[in-house]
């Protein structure tokens, strides 16, 4: 009879190894992509919810995608969403997360066309966020009513940008008929000057060499702010360099 103790050290290392290399065998790989409007917006919540998802559910994500552009724009021409799919066919990857099923495209037909590229022709695994919806089942299988109800909502998402763009027309040829002021304040629009005081902060970190990106992140701000402030100290030093017509270098001017 051998006792437990006599249980060799590189028996247990052995079945650690294969309980190791089973749990890695048993992760899928996945990409992330997401989408805002405008630079006013962050992905970072889109993000978020799905590498929680993802850590939750035995995904290790290999690459995550972002675009910065409006919706109208169909995703044949976004930057990130061309880089996802030349990513698809070319790595090994398992599954794509999104969000919210509008990501993926410009209409109900371009999110149905992309939905088919993904999961019909690449055979990858699709999961949308919002509505907790995989296109396989944990078989490893294509859901059958996967399609009947992407294409559902993708119609109704369709559906209310078209009510929510003809409610804004509607709203905005109201205020003119009672004659309201549309658009900005006049001299709400803050100077170079205005900026690079009220932002020091903003300032400090892109001297120092931080992104757009991380300066957002570190003083609070958006974006959109940060770029203007950008621009304002790209502006200063520009009126900095330039020297007056009626001066040379180095000459002062002679008062009478």
């Amino acid at each position: 009879m051998i006792k437990t103790g006599q249980i060799s050290k590189s028996f247990v290392s052995l079945v650690l190894n294969q309980l190791i290399i089973k749990t890695v065998e048993g992760m899928k790989t996945g990409i992330i992509y997401s989408r805002v409007s405008t630079d006013r917006q962050e992905t970072d919540r889109q993000q978020n919810e799905l590498l929680t998802y993802a850590k939750n559910n035995g995904i290790e994500v290999v690459q995550i995608f972002e675009d910065t552009t409006s919706g109208k724009t169909a995703a044949k021409n976004r930057t990130a969403a061309k880089q996802m799919f030349a990513y698809i066919e070319a790595e090994r990857v398992d599954i794509v997360l999104v969000s919210e099923i509008s990501r993926l495209g410009r209409s109900a037909i371009d999110v149905q066309k992309n939905i088919d590229t993904i999961v019909f022709q690449l055979n990858k695994e699709l999961y949308i966020f919002q509505q907790s919806l995989s296109s396989h089942t944990k078989a490893g299988k294509v859901n059958s009513t996967f399609k009947l109800i992407t294409d559902v909502l993708c119609n109704v998402a369709q559906m209310e940008t078209e009510i929510l763009s003809e409610r804004i027309k509607s709203g905005l040829k109201e205020a003119k008929r009672k004659g309201k002021t549309l658009g900005r304040k006049v001299g709400s629009v803050k100077s170079s000057a205005t900026l690079l005081k009220e932002y020091k902060q903003v300032v400090k970190q892109l001297n120092q060499g931080q992104s757009i990106r991380n300066t957002a992140k570190i003083c609070g701000v958006s974006k959109a702010t940060v770029s203007k402030v950008k621009a304002a100290i790209k502006a200063a030093k520009t009126v900095q360099t330039i020297q007056p017509k009626n001066e040379l270098k180095g000459q002062r001017k002679l008062s009478l």
